[in-house]
């Protein structure tokens, strides 16, 4: 998957800023880049990847950058270690992003079955989605979407999920991994 992160996998939503030019990192980045020296090499990819598309981390720490509501997004955090799964390979899941969505009670257990990797917090409306790449998180969660729209079952959202992977591996794009194909909740007040 380093060849799908360094090949352009990270998309750049509408509201962002176009990317910094290639310069010496500014002074608060370096705090980050000396944080991450030892960092596994895919980890440390992807944390300069977030500094050019979000800028300077809210939260640096031995373990984990983060940015907090750095739109679309509610959260991203690079770990230092990686989650692991089992889909069709063994992967090294760095990246967790979270939006503000309610999922009703009944649908998390769908949620589960479709992608392991995906996190439901009821008390925060918060769902979040952990891989190696933006993209895949923007994959995974308008497929949640379409689970819990019912645009979707579970086994068609896995079936698609495989199949669009394998075409951005070959360099094909599609909109669910550039953009959220439903609308971003910013309120907690679901009553």
């Amino acid at each position: 998957m380093i060849a799908a992160i360094m090949g352009g996998l990270f998309t750049r939503s509408a509201a962002a800023p176009p990317p910094k030019a290639a310069t010496e990192p500014a002074p608060a980045s370096l705090h980050t880049l000396e944080t991450i020296r030892h960092w596994p090499k895919t980890a440390r990819i992807i944390v300069r990847a977030m500094l050019e598309q979000y800028g300077k981390p809210d939260q640096v720490s031995p373990r984990s950058v983060a940015w907090y509501n750095n739109r679309p997004w509610q959260t991203t955090e690079v770990f230092r270690d990686p989650g692991t799964h089992r889909r069709l390979e063994w992967d090294k899941d760095y990246l967790r992003q979270s939006v503000k969505y309610y999922v009703p009670e009944d649908k998390i257990a769908d949620l589960k079955r479709f992608d392991e990797r995906l996190r439901v917090d009821t008390i925060r409306g918060e769902l979040s989605s952990r891989s190696d790449a933006e993209s895949m998180n923007y994959l995974a969660l308008n497929l949640a979407d379409d689970i819990i729209t019912e645009k979707r079952s579970v086994e068609d959202a896995r079936a698609f999920y495989v199949k669009t992977q394998r075409l951005a591996q070959s360099g094909k794009m599609s909109p669910y991994l550039d953009r959220f194909l439903f609308e971003i909740q910013t309120t907690n007040n679901f009553y």
